[in-house]
């Protein structure tokens, strides 16, 4: 952070006069430049040996109240749908098929 700071000090104190950027701009592209370049130098091991979620400690929630079988499978689940749809007029009357 002071590193920036003081880049931005800089800037304000020592601006180039053909660039038309803010000091915020000039400072921001630098520190995209060199984050940009530091991620692209991490050889690929490094990627596959990242910890995922679990090994963290964040996982995703328990899914309660979910019927497992319709959420694992999208044909059940349009069929279900369907199946709403074609008794919906039945549902809003208060009738029985």
């Amino acid at each position: 952070m002071w590193a920036i700071r003081l880049r931005l000090q800089r800037e304000k104190v020592n601006p180039r006069d053909d660039d038309e950027r803010s000091d915020m701009q000039v400072v921001a592209e630098l520190i995209g430049n060199a984050l940009t370049r530091a991620a692209a130098a991490l050889p690929e091991k490094v990627l596959t040996e990242a910890p995922v979620l679990e090994n963290i400690g964040l996982w995703r929630p328990a899914l309660t109240g979910v019927d497992m079988v319709l959420y694992a499978n999208p044909i059940k689940r349009n069929r279900a749908w369907d199946a709403i749809h074609v008794h919906r007029p039945w549902i809003r009357e208060g009738k029985k098929k």
